[in-house]
């Protein structure tokens, strides 16, 4: 009987002893999520390239609390994982019948060689680092605008078009920015004072586009956004493209603007929004794929003219095609939005909730290979290139 109490009293202390070491282990765990978040800015993730969860072995699987924040999110591969999108084996243009178009030239310009050319790369030099090492972390961002001359006077550097690459390193990553415009100039030029400095420090070979459409057609921002992503091809090789709000000031140069391995939101803390997630499938403001990436999703619906849809739109044409959105911290992927109205040649679409309902059965014919528009000019101006094009509404919305 007393060998039977004594085996109870171990069983007791042992089983006390294990909840003890469990409840122990998951506070160390919170406790040292907050440190490094807090204190170290997600260094951790971004000097690998991978989520905080994948980097420290006690976290093991992701938290519920973690994972809640969107089921979308996905661990980001380190960038050895992503040869394929840093130097793909074949980058040829996009084919110009497919866009049904007829090739749209450049004007003449001094400088033109520079920007319709491959620029030669230095054998001799070695790639840029996986970790630019010029990187400050959080940023003071300017907010009040000044002229694109001062611009260029701070980032002397540049290249007709807005065009940049480092010059003692090879950059892993070719990049355009799309920066969908209308009448928003003082907005662009806070946007060019803060970005382009970002993006010289990430070492990235990059250009800046910005695509205007004549009035008096509706503003139709995603069909601006495969207009740029179809004419930044015929002017350079770039792999990847970042899609980019003209309002949204990045507040973090860890936030980078480098090509995803899966597409990637990187808006995700505005200060409108109180720096939250409004909601789990939003994949707007500032937004990455890789050219592959917009190939097979067809890229953007041309049919909403007018306000709202079709960051909705873009988030299910992702999804059906097998992709994930991924997402950085909320620590580094912050934003500042210029406070504006909306102009009343943006009015809202009542058409948005019927073309996200229809968009499955679109997809595949209402994209990129169905773009339809007339370039006016492009303009290869100091600090980026310009765009304006006309569209045809009636002509677009018939199919």
């Amino acid at each position: 009987m007393t060998t039977k109490c004594n085996t109870l009293k171990i069983l007791k202390i042992l089983l006390v002893t294990c909840l003890t070491l469990v409840t122990l282990q998951y506070v160390i765990n919170l406790v040292a999520y907050s440190y490094v978040s807090r204190f170290f800015g997600m260094e951790l993730m971004f000097r690998h390239n991978i989520s905080l969860v994948q980097y420290i072995p006690m976290f093991g699987k992701q938290s519920k609390s973690f994972s809640s924040f969107n089921k979308s999110v996905s661990v980001i591969p380190p960038y050895s994982e992503s040869v394929k999108n840093l130097f793909p084996s074949n980058t040829s243009q996009i084919n110009r019948t497919t866009l049904n178009q007829s090739p749209t030239t450049a004007p003449t310009s001094p400088n033109i060689s520079l920007l319709t050319k491959e620029r030669v790369t230095n054998e001799s030099l070695p790639l840029c680092p996986l970790v630019p090492p010029k990187l400050v972390g959080p940023l003071a961002t300017y907010t009040n605008a000044i002229s694109f001359e001062e611009i260029l006077k701070n980032s002397p550097n540049l290249q007709p078009g807005g065009r940049y690459k480092p010059k003692d390193c090879v950059a892993r990553h070719k990049v355009a920015i799309i920066i969908p415009y209308r009448d928003r100039i003082t907005h662009l030029q806070i946007l060019l004072q803060n970005l382009h400095p970002i993006l010289e420090r990430q070492l990235i070979d990059y250009g800046i586009y910005v695509v205007d459409m004549t009035l008096p057609t509706s503003f139709n921002r995603a069909m601006l956004m495969n207009i740029g992503f179809a004419e930044a091809l015929k002017i350079y090789d770039y792999q990847c493209f970042i899609f980019h709000d003209v309002d949204l000031i990045p507040e973090n140069d860890r936030n980078l603007y480098t090509c995803p391995e899966s597409p990637r939101h990187m808006s995700v803390a505005v200060d409108k929004f109180k720096y939250k997630l409004p909601y789990a499938s939003i994949f707007g403001g500032v937004s990455a794929l890789t050219k592959e990436q917009m190939l097979k999703i067809n890229g953007y619906s041309n049919l909403y003219f007018g306000w709202g849809g079709e960051d909705d739109d873009m988030n299910a044409r992702i999804h059906r095609k097998g992709y994930k959105v991924i997402r950085y911290s909320v620590d580094v992927a912050r934003y500042k939005m210029i406070k504006h109205t909306r102009e009343k040649s943006n009015p809202v679409n009542p058409k948005r909730y019927k073309l996200i309902n229809t968009g499955k059965a679109r997809q595949d014919k209402d994209g990129i290979n169905s773009l339809k528009y007339k370039v006016e000019k492009i303009e290869f101006l100091p600090t980026y290139t310009y765009i304006l094009t006309t569209i045809n509404q009636t002509e677009v919305e018939a199919g």
